[in-house]
């Protein structure tokens, strides 16, 4: 399975998951949304996997932007949602 991942912030962002005081593993979110709004209606996607998934949902960052408004997140393909 895999999440889509659409995000309205202005630049690329690395999402960490750290074991211990290293960085056990990175997930880049994609952005870009001011550089063309009306392409990106619902924010620039970025196609992440269950395990990747995993990680952004216990990153205290992600999930601050997605309370904000800033990123969401479906198991739907932008194919149906149109």
């Amino acid at each position: 399975m895999t999440f889509y991942v659409y995000s309205k912030a202005d630049s690329d962002s690395y999402y960490c998951k750290y074991a211990k005081d290293r960085i056990e593993k990175k997930v880049l979110i994609k952005a870009g949304f001011d550089v063309d709004k009306k392409r990106y209606k619902e924010g620039v996607l970025t196609i992440v996997s269950d395990e990747d998934m995993v990680i952004l949902k216990d990153n205290k960052s992600f999930m601050r932007h997605v309370e904000n408004g800033f990123i969401t997140y479906s198991k739907e393909s932008p194919e149906k949602e149109l």
